[in-house]
């Protein structure tokens, strides 16, 4: 699911109600955006990269400036629009 159609996020840790079954520990659940008539999107990047981050605290003495190596370049796109719903009774094509 991309983010930019996530409206709310919610974590449920314990005492939840029944309506979520017999769970243990905590889950998560995603409530997504309503619809629009019109046709949109966006690409998007997530970037990290060792170079921008700074070196590790607990390693200036021993070994200075060692940072773990991390590079992730993450892309994605999400496009949205308008949904037609079938009138009542009505057949799909192609089934």
């Amino acid at each position: 699911m991309p983010y930019t159609s996530v409206q709310e996020m919610t974590v449920v840790e314990n005492t939840f109600s029944a309506q979520y079954g017999h769970t243990s520990g905590g889950f998560i659940t995603y409530t997504t955006k309503s619809g629009t008539d019109q046709f949109h999107g966006n690409v998007y990047n997530f970037f990290t990269n060792d170079k921008l981050d700074a070196g590790n605290f607990f390693f200036t003495n021993k070994i200075p400036n060692k940072k773990l190596p991390l590079t992730q370049d993450n892309w994605g796109a999400a496009i949205g629009g308008q949904f037609r719903r079938l009138p009542s009774g009505a057949k799909r094509s192609g089934s």
